[in-house]
């Protein structure tokens, strides 16, 4: 696959955990029952997404899925910039591996509560922690290139 469309493909699953990232915002401060992922006590958006670790740091941060908002948000714009030869493309794609892999580092910690803390999960949660592994993957894959 050639390094520019690479580089698409890595922009269409960054704007797509920018969505659920907002989505899970949207939830977190909105007091709404999330009717489409309370699925049962252990399938319940609501009950992750509003524990004392939805936040960072746990118990009176800001929400995670807002810090998450800003860096898909930031790493768009990053995209742009370098499709549009704005940036040195070297370090500005090294610079988005690293958010990336601190990202999917923190996913696996907030899994982690999940599984072992809450006995919960969240659809949208696990959604977004695959987006964030396949936009790893892709960035593995582009730095090789």
């Amino acid at each position: 696959m050639r390094r520019n469309k690479l580089l698409n493909v890595i922009f269409l699953f960054v704007l797509l955990a920018l969505i659920d990232s907002s989505y899970l915002g949207y939830i977190h401060y909105g007091n709404s029952n999330n009717v489409l992922c309370n699925l049962s006590e252990n399938l319940n958006c609501d009950k992750v997404n509003n524990s004392i670790y939805s936040v960072f740091p746990p118990g009176n941060g800001v929400s995670v899925a807002l810090i998450s908002v800003f860096v898909f948000a930031f790493i768009s714009i990053l995209i742009i910039l370098i499709k549009k030869k704005k940036l040195n493309v070297k370090i500005w794609e090294n610079i988005i591996f690293y958010i990336v892999l601190l990202g999917f580092l923190f996913s696996l910690g907030l899994l982690y509560v999940s599984i072992f803390i809450l006995y919960s999960f969240c659809l949208f949660c696990l959604m977004l922690d695959l987006l964030i592994l396949i936009i790893l993957i892709l960035m593995i894959i582009l730095k090789r290139k």
